[in-house]
């Protein structure tokens, strides 16, 4: 069996973590998005840690200002 791997746009990364930090449960909001709660700690990581250039192209690189 082929696993398909999903692919999430910029915007629902972004809802996602914005729903994040309203302090509802993580593995519970995660649940009702249909993601696992590791990849939604992992995009709001990555959200605090790039800021405005988190979330560009497919996830390979994440773009700094340097």
């Amino acid at each position: 069996m082929i696993k398909v791997r999903k692919k999430y746009d910029r915007i629902f990364k972004e809802s996602a973590v914005e729903l994040s930090k309203g302090g509802k449960n993580i593995a519970t909001l995660a649940r009702e998005l249909g993601i696992s709660a590791a990849q939604l700690y992992k995009w709001s990581k990555e959200s605090e840690e790039v800021s405005s250039g988190s979330f560009l192209g497919n996830g390979n690189l994440k773009h700094t200002e340097e």
